[in-house]
């Protein structure tokens, strides 16, 4: 807004803990009406991940550490918590790649589009993210 010339804008900055809306007013930043919300683009890696490992069959989200080990034999002295980070760091850069916002809200029960949409996973396997690529918050 301030480019055009125009000192009225919303800005909207998401980041990957919170997005926040702020309102401007003549160059003048307007606290009251500043809104917070959790829904980050961490907070949606995470829904990801849920929404992958609550699939029927789910995939193997396998970390570039377990790439470099011969036979893909995991590391037995990796604690889960590592491994979960390693999981959301793949699927953090899923996410900024394939997800986008719809033209329009989803309906309930409405059908996914017709077509899939795989992601390569970094060890050559493929994902398809087709509903989630549209339908995360």
């Amino acid at each position: 807004a301030f480019a055009a010339g125009r000192g009225t804008a919303l800005v909207l900055d998401v980041g990957g803990g919170q997005a926040s809306a702020v309102a401007v007013h003549d160059g003048y930043v307007l606290n009251k009406p500043l809104r917070r919300s959790p829904l980050g683009g961490d907070r949606i890696a995470e829904l990801m991940l849920t929404s992958l490992q609550s699939r029927e069959s789910p995939p193997q989200l396998r970390p570039l550490y377990t790439l470099k080990s011969p036979g893909g034999a995991d590391f037995p002295g990796t604690h889960p918590s590592y491994l979960r980070h390693a999981q959301l760091s793949l699927l953090r850069e899923a996410k900024e790649c394939v997800c986008r916002l719809p033209p329009a809200p989803p309906a309930e029960g409405a059908p996914l589009e017709a077509s899939a949409w795989e992601y390569e996973l970094p060890d050559r396997s493929t994902v398809d993210l087709a509903w989630e690529r549209l339908h995360l918050p």
